[in-house]
């Protein structure tokens, strides 16, 4: 799989994080930045716990369409700042 598909993939994974925030909050909704530099897990992230959960399983579900079955839950340290670049070269990393 190439880096395009899985930026690909996790920025189609911010969308529906940004519809089910729509959803959730009406007009008001902070959209997430639809780009890599989006954090999200660490102090600064801009994902509350339903937010990651939401992103987290888009992204698998998609990558197990693409036929890679990949959990994600080693990536993701909540107390560290990952951005989805890091997810991405994660992601890469373990399909190489």
């Amino acid at each position: 799989m190439k880096a395009e598909q899985v930026e690909e993939i996790i920025l189609m994974a911010i969308d529906e994080v940004n519809e089910q925030r729509m959803e959730d909050d009406g007009p008001e909704y902070e959209a997430l930045p639809g780009d890599l530099s989006v954090v999200i897990s660490g102090t600064d992230a801009a994902l509350d716990s339903l937010d990651l959960i939401t992103f987290v399983t888009a992204v698998e579900e998609a990558l197990k369409e693409d036929g890679f079955d990949l959990d994600l839950s080693d990536f993701l340290d909540v107390t560290a700042d990952e951005t989805a670049e890091t997810l991405r070269d994660f992601v890469l990393e373990r399909l190489a």
